[in-house]
């Protein structure tokens, strides 16, 4: 039997993840999910076929006694590191998509990190990494040793996606205009996204360019002081979309899709453009090099430089023929990271933790 335990997290990230690996596990083994009340794994149908009723607590995973035990999230791995302590019979994964070693802000938080991650890292038997940004990050820190580590990147799935006529009559709605350029950011409006960064960027383009539109699609803590900035810098193609479906919508529907982050391990912009067959112009950063090849299905600006993500975005708004052929090579890459791909990489795992036995 696999125990998954996912710590509640405001995106839908770890949710979405433990999903799909349910789908991956599904025929292999028994599944029993845990999540925090108020968690939005309503969006991942998959997932609701696994979950288990009650609290999780320590008694919980001591009288489940599963083979292997999955804890997405740092809360949920220092609980399985704590308790399975002494369970050698026990396999624990950890799934490390939290940002916790992008914030070593202070010497507090330096100090917090280590401890959290080192009492994890120290009793994991594989630590599931989605991104080869992060992988780096742990193993520059040489808290476990390398053999370790398991890279499963996300995954892309064809059920996110609208239909034609779908994705048509939803940018008919953010670019009313066909001549238009239409550029998305779907995603998060949260302070290490810098949406700011694309903002001032846009500002450049509005002044050198006029048959381009930006559609901003997302929420967050920084939602109010964007339209703010926006209305400072007097932007006039630019608008706020609240979004009221699927953000992998948002993208599909796009001409050229826009990302200037600080880093971002839940970046599913890049995954979403290459699957739907639209460049990217984006900051390279962790979470995002990964996805995009500069000069190949997208460009690459150094992170910050607002200058030069304004640049990348001019340079694809004039020239659809380079857009159209930046899209197909994204469609060709994507298939590295389709749902069949994912599945195959998550079975390898749980074959090299079971030794290729039957869990029942």
């Amino acid at each position: 039997m696999i125990a998954i335990r996912v710590d509640r997290e405001s995106s839908g990230e770890y949710a979405r993840y433990a999903a799909d690996l349910c789908r991956a596990w599904s025929d292999s083994a028994e599944i029993r999910i845990w999540l925090d009340p108020g968690d939005p794994a309503a969006f991942h149908p998959a997932l609701r076929l696994f979950v288990a009723g009650g609290r999780f607590t320590n008694r919980t995973l001591r009288a489940f006694e599963p083979q292997i035990f999955v804890a997405i999230g740092d809360r949920a791995g220092r609980q399985g590191a704590r308790v399975l302590a002494s369970a050698r019979e026990t396999r624990l994964i950890y799934v490390a998509l939290s940002p916790r070693l992008y914030a070593d802000t202070s010497l507090w938080a330096v100090a917090s990190n280590y401890c959290v991650q080192r009492s994890i890292l120290a009793r994991a038997d594989r630590v599931v990494v989605a991104a080869t940004g992060n992988l780096y990050q742990f193993l520059l820190r040489e808290w476990t040793h390398e053999s370790r580590y398991f890279l499963l990147p996300k995954m892309w799935d064809p059920d996110e996606f609208p239909n034609a006529a779908e994705r048509a009559a939803l940018r008919e709605t953010m670019a009313p205009d066909p001549a238009d350029t239409l550029v998305v950011y779907a995603g998060p409006l949260e302070p290490h996204t810098r949406v700011d960064w694309l903002l001032r960027a846009w500002a450049a383009v509005e002044d050198a360019h006029g048959r381009a539109r930006l559609a901003v699609a997302g929420e967050g803590s920084q939602e109010n002081a964007m339209k703010a900035l926006a209305r400072r810098l007097g932007l006039e193609r630019c608008a706020f979309i609240r979004p009221e479906r699927n953000l992998a919508h948002y993208a599909a529907a796009a001409d050229l899709t826009a990302l200037s982050c600080l880093f971002d391990m839940h970046a599913r912009l890049p995954i979403w453009s290459m699957a739907c067959g639209v460049p990217i112009v984006a900051m390279e950063a962790d979470g995002v090099r990964m996805s995009v090849t500069h000069g190949e299905n997208g460009i690459l600006v150094p992170v910050g430089d607002h200058r030069a993500l304004a640049k990348g975005l001019l340079e694809l708004i004039r020239d659809p023929e380079r857009r159209r052929a930046m899209g197909e090579a994204g469609l060709r890459a994507a298939g590295a990271m389709n749902s069949e791909t994912f599945r195959a990489r998550a079975r390898a795992l749980l074959d090299e933790l079971t030794g290729l036995r039957a869990i029942a």
